[in-house]
């Protein structure tokens, strides 16, 4: 199974970013409201020996205090000059955020240095110029809002459609 941890965001901002990113769907694969989040850990393909073993280390050893989150400013990936990725940065909230990604990590036994916390709105169809997709979205600020939950999804890839996301297992925020 195809996993990640992820924190979910509000309705009202996964509306907001939805219908954002919607403004640009002529050039960028815009995802399923449901599926916006903000993925804490990548996993990838794990057998579900490895998914039982991972459950029972995070609910034996997961704490974290819960924190406050907003969104802000918009980014690219891989580069402005070659985009691929379109999303949107953390703000209040970051280093919490990149704290909560080493505890996972250190928890599930996984290390990962290339960590960094966004919300992604879009993937780009084909070779654009973003220069309107950072207008509109530079100096928009969603939230705050409190995180109070930790979420293991699994992602099922569908050939042609946006994948299907289950939520697994939920973790606590202290």
């Amino acid at each position: 199974m195809r996993l990640f941890f992820a924190i979910d965001l509000p309705k009202e901002i996964k509306q907001q970013l939805h219908e954002l990113a919607w403004e640009f769907k002529d050039f960028m694969h815009v995802p399923k409201l449901e599926n916006i989040h903000l993925t804490v850990l990548f996993l990838g393909e794990q057998s579900n020996y490895t998914f039982n073993v991972m459950v029972d280390k995070m609910r034996a050893q997961f704490s974290f205090p819960h924190f406050s989150l907003s969104l802000r400013g918009v980014g690219f990936f891989p580069s402005r000059d070659f985009v691929r990725v379109v999303w949107v940065g953390v703000d209040e909230g970051k280093r919490a955020v990149e704290k909560l990604h080493e505890h996972v990590c250190n928890v599930v036994g996984v290390k990962d240095q290339r960590f960094h916390p966004h919300v992604t709105i879009g993937r780009v169809k084909r070779r654009v110029n973003v220069s309107s997709v950072e207008a509109a979205l530079k100096d928009k600020v969603w939230g705050p809002f409190v995180v109070r939950r930790l979420y293991l999804v699994e992602s099922r890839l569908q050939r042609f459609h946006h994948p299907i996301y289950e939520v697994k297992e939920v973790f606590e925020l202290d």
